[in-house]
């Protein structure tokens, strides 16, 4: 355990240089004009991928509870980020969805990992590329599955 924690920490320090010197060369790599929240991009991405959705879909999916969830949603709101619509057929219901502000921030940012990307890749030879992007795979794989009881 005791080499696992020495590992981290190196992951660690190397994850807060790399972050350093990728805002130190890309100082645009955030949303622009937009303070926005983890929990605010995660509605935001959630959204982008399933288009209009209800807010138990979203509280479901980011684990946390309606009454949150409506929080984070009133956030984005005040910021011109989504709406709030109720459909005509069941007005209990609230949907929210992206707005063009809110399309054209992903966009940008977006964009902007694009570059940061990029420039990683840039920096290794094509077999090194490939070996990242597998190991990334398989860390996004591993942490989208259910922890297993200790």
């Amino acid at each position: 355990m005791e080499r696992l924690e020495e590992k981290a920490r190196q992951l660690t320090d190397l994850i807060f240089e790399l972050t350093h010197q990728i805002q130190s060369q890309h100082p645009s790599a955030h949303i622009q004009d937009c303070d926005v929240s983890f929990a605010e991009l995660g509605v935001i991405l959630y959204l982008s991928r399933k288009g209009p959705s209800i807010m138990r879909e979203m509280a479901d999916y980011a684990g946390s509870a309606v009454s949150t969830m409506t929080g984070v949603v009133d956030r984005l709101v005040a910021k011109g980020l989504v709406t709030r619509q109720r459909p005509e057929e069941d007005r209990r219901i609230v949907q929210v969805e992206l707005t063009d502000k809110a399309r054209a921030v992903l966009r940008a940012h977006f964009h902007e990992h694009m570059a940061v990307s990029r420039a990683i890749l840039a920096a290794l030879n094509e077999e090194d590329q490939e070996a990242l992007i597998t190991v990334m795979q398989k860390v996004v794989k591993k942490q989208s599955q259910p922890a297993e009881p200790a």
